[in-house]
């Protein structure tokens, strides 16, 4: 069965640094995630990437992991002195703004002024692509009660090999 709205995909996942990695992570950093396509929360592209493929079939996805500072990061102002000569920043470029000490540090220009730039420091979590990688294991038609709530009716295996709903 292929991968469409209304069906209940069970799919594994783990994040890689690369598309071209190869090698499997160990299994404690492989998740499962079971959705109800066109009706749960999974991102879009997500989404839109796996509808169509089978049971065993993957893919690889780029992926943006939120940065590891904050989300209220302090947005700073920046004076023109402080960018190499020669940069006509824009909002939304990517500029380096030399320190007091003569390091450089990428900024992401939020805007210009006219006296200088306001922007964030980019982190290198920031920088670093990230992709994940995903393997179909299972779909099936959502049931009636899954349909009418939108969303997956969480299933348990019994240790006998038996499935019951948990409400």
């Amino acid at each position: 069965m292929r991968v469409r709205d209304n069906t209940v995909v069970t799919f594994s996942y783990y994040f890689l640094s690369s598309p071209e990695e190869d090698s499997k992570p160990e299994p404690s950093k492989i998740h499962k995630m079971e959705v109800l396509i066109g009706r749960d929360m999974l991102p879009r592209n997500i989404e839109i990437a796996v509808i169509g493929m089978e049971e065993g079939a993957e893919t690889t996805l780029p992926i943006k992991l939120s940065p590891s500072s904050p989300p209220d990061q302090a947005i700073e102002f920046f004076p023109f002195s402080s960018l190499p000569e020669g940069i006509e920043p824009k909002k939304g470029m990517k500029v380096p703004v030399i320190q007091g000490n003569g390091s450089t540090e990428m900024i992401l220009v939020d805007d210009v002024l006219p006296d200088g730039i306001i922007g964030k420091k980019i982190t290198e979590a920031d920088e670093e692509p990230r992709w994940i990688k995903i393997r179909i294991e299972s779909v099936r038609w959502a049931t009636l009660r899954e349909f009418q709530e939108g969303r997956v009716i969480s299933t348990t295996r019994h240790h006998h090999g038996h499935h019951y709903h948990v409400n």
